[in-house]
């Protein structure tokens, strides 16, 4: 029974390691998928930098998705937000 508490103690490392790696991971995705929806936003017009930048307080706060803030906050109309539902969505099947 010694042998099993000592073979628990690495694996249950190893399981922490890579759920951490998996985390992290994830975060980069998610954090490059708005750097490159932020870039699109700007670019297209659709909101200008200070609105940007209040979405992105909003979302600090609310640890919600930025399209999300951006219609409760009435900076795009449903009409943008479906297409940038699209947008993100062909834009994370390219990745």
């Amino acid at each position: 029974m010694v042998w099993c508490a000592t073979l628990l103690i690495p694996i249950a490392q190893v399981v922490s390691y890579l759920i951490s790696m998996s985390y992290q991971s994830q975060t980069y995705a998610i954090a490059s998928r708005q750097e490159d929806l932020e870039r699109y936003l700007l670019d297209s017009s659709l909101v200008d930098r200070e609105q940007l930048a209040v979405a992105k307080r909003w979302q600090e706060r609310q640890e919600g998705p930025l399209l999300m803030v951006l219609l409760q906050l009435s900076f795009i109309d449903l009409q943008q937000f479906s297409g940038l539902l699209d947008w993100s969505g062909s834009s994370r099947a390219a990745h």
